[in-house]
């Protein structure tokens, strides 16, 4: 570490035990030793320290100069695809041990004694995790969502840090509302009968029933909603009569 490098950062952070302090004295660490054509496997095994380190420098200008000055609407979240294969992770660990040694040493030694707290601290490791969302897009959702751990319940945190710490990604479903959920049409509800019955029960069986019990209108009807609400409703769109 440069004598004047170190003076700048103990003057800014005097505490020694502070996430952004640390996170900047592991990259001039790095700077001072790494060899430039292993460059792309030190990516993978510093990938949140460096997005770290960019969230605390924007975070130090905005503090200093106003958000105008934020590099928000210039920097994106980059996409590593080996994370997204299956054989990603593997790709990924055999990229780091592809390091020099002494690099590889160089972080485990910086680390050592540090309290786990501060190791987990996002000003100075910026790890995340990939959440695919399903379900219908709306004009509220954004490519990234983030998901604050003090906003959600004990065990659905437990679950967001003990993955942080794995590595293991989830998978949330987000379950929406859908139109005729569980209902039926003709076809399947004579399947359904028939296969209880000792006898054949045929889709013109199930047309019978429900013209003599009444449950819906006859077919061009001018009021097909006009149903037995305990059995079947009419869909309008598609102008049938799910059960």
């Amino acid at each position: 570490m440069g004598r004047s490098d170190d003076e700048g950062l103990k003057k800014r952070f005097p505490n020694a035990a502070d996430p952004v302090r640390l996170n900047v004295e592991l990259f001039i660490n790095l700077r001072n030793k790494i060899e430039h054509r292993y460059e792309p496997e030190l990516k993978s095994m510093t990938g949140g320290k460096a997005q770290a380190l960019v969230v605390n420098y924007d975070a130090e200008l905005t503090a200093a100069f106003g958000g105008k000055f934020s590099l928000a609407d210039k920097l994106r979240f980059p996409v590593f695809l080996h994370a997204l294969r299956p054989d990603g992770a593997e790709q990924l660990r055999a990229a780091t041990a592809n390091l020099p040694r002494p690099t590889r040493d160089l972080v485990s030694r910086f680390e050592t004694g540090i309290e786990q707290d501060l190791l987990d601290d996002l000003r100075y490791d910026f790890r995340i995790r990939l959440v695919p969302i399903t379900g219908p897009k709306t004009s509220a959702d954004l490519a990234v969502n983030f998901v604050k751990l003090d906003e959600l319940s004990d065990e659905e945190r437990r679950v967001m840090v003990d993955a942080g710490r794995t590595g293991t990604v989830i998978v949330r479903d987000r379950h929406v509302d859908v139109v005729s959920k569980d209902k039926l049409l003709p076809g399947r509800v004579a399947q359904l009968v028939d296969s209880a019955l000792p006898f054949e029960f045929s889709v013109n069986a199930h047309t019978k029933v429900w013209q003599h019990l009444r449950v819906r209108p006859p077919c061009g009807s001018l009021k097909p909603h006009e149903t037995d609400a305990r059995y079947c409703l009419y869909d309008e769109p598609f102008g049938l009569y799910p059960a």
